[in-house]
């Protein structure tokens, strides 16, 4: 009778081992695919609202770039377009994918075609006016700079493609266009120190003396206006600062807190160390 409960004593210790050893190893080891194509739709539907949405492009590309393949991401855009070859959105997506994999050229034409159907896109313009310009096309780069700036009710978009317009009038030699731009700029941003003075540098090299001392004038004007808003807030903590401490002096309870944590503080400084 001892024999037979030690059998079933052994026969229950090996029992889990004897499972875990029929247990195929591969459903040990089943990992997630982490190409999610339910997050991969969420990104291309976000870019189809919205083809200019960087962070949803970035992390799509990412996703491909580490799981798939770019080449992949491109081939499925184009399969759109073909369906529906006014797909703006898609144009400007794969647009991007061209720029972001250093194909230039490839992009500009998408872009000029997404623009040739929907000429009211300022950041497309800008797109081209910005490749337009690192290719060294400057009067092609100024027409879709305009362009930009013409359709963009964005303050910091229409900053950007008027601080790009003066530096390629500059470039040319058309310092009444680049003023007119830098004034344009100054219009939108008038405490912008650094562009007054980077339009009185201009200016000066030009030989527009008048309008280089009128600009450094203006900078200096906002300088001083730093500076009086910088001493102005550190009189109002200075002030700030002897209110509480009169607030501190007069409030009993606060006194009081006050006494304690400075007793407390004397008590464990002069208490002996181990």
């Amino acid at each position: 009778m001892r024999r037979l409960r030690l059998f079933f004593a052994c026969a229950l210790m090996l029992a889990p081992t004897a499972v875990a050893t029929a247990q195929p190893g591969g459903d040990w080891g089943v990992q997630r695919d982490p190409f999610d194509k339910a997050e991969i739709a969420r990104y291309k539907a976000i870019l189809t609202r919205n083809p200019h949405d960087a962070s949803a492009l970035a992390k799509l590309f990412e996703k491909y770039r580490r799981y798939r393949t770019v080449d992949l991401l491109k081939e499925e855009y184009g399969k759109v377009l073909d369906k529906n070859p006014d797909d703006t959105s898609s144009m400007i997506v794969i647009g991007r994918l061209h720029k972001a994999t250093g194909d230039e050229p490839g992009a500009l034409a998408m872009w000029t075609r997404a623009v040739a159907r929907k000429d009211t896109d300022a950041q497309t313009w800008l797109l081209i006016g910005e490749t337009q310009k690192s290719a060294s096309k400057p009067a092609e780069a100024r027409i879709a700079y305009d362009k930009a700036l013409t359709h963009s009710s964005a303050k910091d978009m229409k900053k950007k493609a008027l601080r790009a317009l003066a530096d390629l009038a500059l470039a040319q030699n058309d310092i009444d266009g680049a003023n007119a731009y830098f004034k344009t700029f100054l219009e939108l941003d008038p405490k912008n120190a650094q562009l007054w003075i980077e339009r009185g540098d201009a200016m000066m090299t030009a030989k527009r003396f008048d309008v280089a001392l009128e600009s450094y004038g203006a900078a200096r004007s906002c300088s001083a206006e730093i500076r009086r808003a910088r001493s102005r807030s550190s009189r109002g903590v200075a002030r700030c600062s002897r209110t509480w401490a009169r607030t501190r002096r007069r409030s009993p309870s606060i006194a009081a807190r006050s006494r304690a944590r400075r007793r407390a503080t004397t008590s464990r400084s002069s208490s002996p160390r181990a």
